[in-house]
């Protein structure tokens, strides 16, 4: 699949940004909408401000490919100084039938789903973040079952994915969290 890239360079920052052609032209924008506006909120946050340091984004994708959806997943990183990289997700599933963009709603469409989605991602979470990091708050108001805490997620063809960027479960050395999620029902 052909991409679109986005690259900038000057005496303060660099970006180097892609995002993939699709068939769909609102879909396109989308994504085009999505990529230059974290490009244009990192040059207004560090356009004039370098303190000897060119700052830094970079926009990456995955496409998960299945017989029904396209999956999206971004992955931006910028990094304010040398040692300091920050770190965050966002994905777009698309019904390859329709053209129309999914949100989780559309997946986890029932209350029980919902729940059930729910304490499987927080009794996963137990498992896999470092005790040193672990906050129980914290994973709890993240796997509240509420669409909005799993707007990240996508489907490889076999498995539904929740994805946590970092300081959203934990702190941000415990990193980010891609979760499978078996899915059993995909109408």
């Amino acid at each position: 699949m052909n991409s679109i890239v986005v690259d900038i360079k000057n005496d303060n920052y660099q970006v180097k940004a892609k995002y993939p052609k699709l068939q769909s032209p609102e879909n396109q924008r989308l994504l085009k909408n999505f990529v230059l506006d974290e490009v244009t909120k990192f040059q207004n946050s560090y356009g004039t401000d370098n303190e000897g340091y060119k700052h830094k984004l970079k926009i990456n994708y995955k496409i998960y490919d299945s017989k029904e959806f396209k999956s999206i997943v971004f992955k931006v990183k910028f990094y304010e100084d040398k040692d300091v990289e920050n770190l965050f997700f966002k994905s777009f599933v698309i019904n390859k039938k329709t053209e129309n963009l999914l949100t989780i709603s559309d997946v986890l469409n029932t209350d029980l789903k919902l729940m059930v989605t729910a304490q499987f991602l927080r009794d996963k979470l137990k498992e896999l973040i470092p005790k040193d990091y672990y906050d129980e708050s914290r994973v709890q108001r993240a796997t509240n079952p509420k669409p909005s805490n799993f707007k990240n997620f996508y489907y490889d063809g076999n498995n539904l994915h929740i994805i946590f960027s970092p300081l959203v479960v934990a702190d941000f050395e415990a990193g980010f969290f891609d979760i499978p999620v078996k899915f059993l029902n995909k109408n």
